[in-house]
């Protein structure tokens, strides 16, 4: 699960991450976490931005249509290039 520290009330957890009303989080979402490591600030924009490289969708767009391959490998590219 994805939360963000905010400064105030702790911490948040966008709903837009879950499949559905069972807690189902996004598939992908774990191994974001591996490629971004300690900063939920850089997965959360990396999910929310459009990417070309996603045919123009966000990362969120391109996990709930089921291309998690696609998603994770132009995450990898987007932190290959940030360090």
């Amino acid at each position: 699960m994805l939360a963000l520290s905010g400064a105030k009330r702790g911490f948040r957890y966008p709903a837009w991450q879950l499949v559905d009303e069972t807690g189902t989080p996004l598939p992908g979402l774990v191994e974001l976490h591996r490629i971004f490591g300690d900063q939920p600030w850089s997965i959360y924009r990396f999910l929310r931005q459009n990417h070309e490289v996603l045919e123009g969708r966000s990362g969120i767009e391109s996990l709930k249509s089921g291309d998690v391959d696609a998603t994770i490998a132009a995450a990898k590219g987007i932190s290959d290039t940030s360090n």
